[in-house]
């Protein structure tokens, strides 16, 4: 049974122009570090394009009892000098995500809605540029659809 982050992660590695815009990778883990994330650094020791996938909170939608919302982030890092890079990263996943339907288990499905991007950020622990953008999934039991 697929789970809402295992559904994103594989629609967004299933994405060859999504993961070429991140060549240090897409993470489902907490942060980037050298030792965490080894692979998201190049053999200088850059930090590459990367994108850690991170799940919000979810919450219920009375009066319904079948179905849910969560929110999804998607965080973007790259080297210190511009966000060209993550601007494009992040455009690549909006194309992947926004509008898209999971299934997520047998009987539920789940509808992807982009909520909002934080850009020109900063990232003190890594001492890079860090965006992120973020997502809203609805997700309801298939036999109740025609409810929402």
């Amino acid at each position: 049974m697929a789970t809402l982050r295992s559904a994103i992660n594989s629609k967004l590695t299933g994405d060859t122009p999504f993961m070429a815009s991140i060549p240090g990778g897409l993470y489902d883990s907490t942060e980037i570090s050298r030792t965490g994330t080894p692979t998201a650094y190049d053999s200088r020791g850059d930090l590459k394009c990367c994108c850690v996938l991170r799940m919000g909170t979810a919450s219920g939608r009375p009066p319904f009892d079948d179905a849910a919302d969560e929110y999804i982030y998607l965080y973007f890092y790259q080297k210190p000098g511009s966000y060209t890079s993550i601007d494009a990263a992040m455009s690549a996943a909006y194309t992947v995500l926004h509008c898209a339907a999971l299934t997520i288990s047998p009987g539920w499905v789940c509808a992807l809605i982009w909520g909002n991007d934080l850009g020109d950020s900063w990232d003190d622990a890594l001492g890079a540029p860090m965006n992120y953008s973020r997502y809203k999934a609805t997700t309801v039991r298939r036999d109740r659809l025609s409810a929402y």
